[in-house]
């Protein structure tokens, strides 16, 4: 083989893993659709993966808008709605909202979490959490769940921050934890 063929390779193969890391790091670039406007639509037959398409919203994932304030959070819950914690594992056993699934992002770099079988998929809304301001786990954890068909996400922006300081309880150890 040439030495010009076996460049080409090595580029090839850097290229490919930089797209790979990229993909892990930036997951929200990447949002489930529907095929043919049907919500149930299944998985893509040649790959067996969820269908997706670049930048392009999924169809129940919910944004966030100033309405979502920690005293709206802990109404939903009361409603029954679940609270996802995004947050890393020594996070979560600090302190947690009350209740919360604990499910970090890299939960999803191993392939299909095993607390996502315990999430239910009948509308009960999800709202997923993390730091709050600059941290984007909980964004990534609802693109995530999107893939696997669970829909009905809403990312609390305030994250477990902003439910301290509106003063709301918390729970402390790996009660909840997956």
């Amino acid at each position: 083989m040439s030495v010009w063929l076996k460049r080409c390779g090595i580029l090839l193969a850097i290229s490919a893993a930089l797209a790979a890391v990229d993909s892990v790091a930036r997951p929200t670039a990447w949002t489930v659709t529907s095929v043919a406007g049907r919500n149930d639509a299944p998985p893509d037959q040649a790959t067996g993966s969820p269908a997706v398409a670049a930048n392009s919203p999924g169809p129940s994932v919910q944004p966030t808008t100033p309405a979502h304030t920690a005293q709206w959070f802990s109404d939903q819950l009361s409603a029954g709605a679940i609270a996802i914690d995004a947050r890393p594992e020594e996070k979560f056993r600090e302190s947690h909202i009350p209740g919360a699934i604990h499910l970090p992002f890299e939960a999803f770099t191993k392939g299909r979490p095993d607390a996502i079988d315990f999430l239910p998929d009948d509308g009960t809304t999800l709202i997923i959490y993390c730091d709050g301001g600059d941290c984007d786990a909980s964004h990534k954890v609802q693109t995530m769940l999107a893939q696997f068909g669970l829909k009905d996400t809403i990312v609390f922006e305030d994250g477990f921050p902003g439910w301290q300081k509106a003063g709301l309880p918390i729970e402390t150890g790996a009660a909840g934890a997956q």
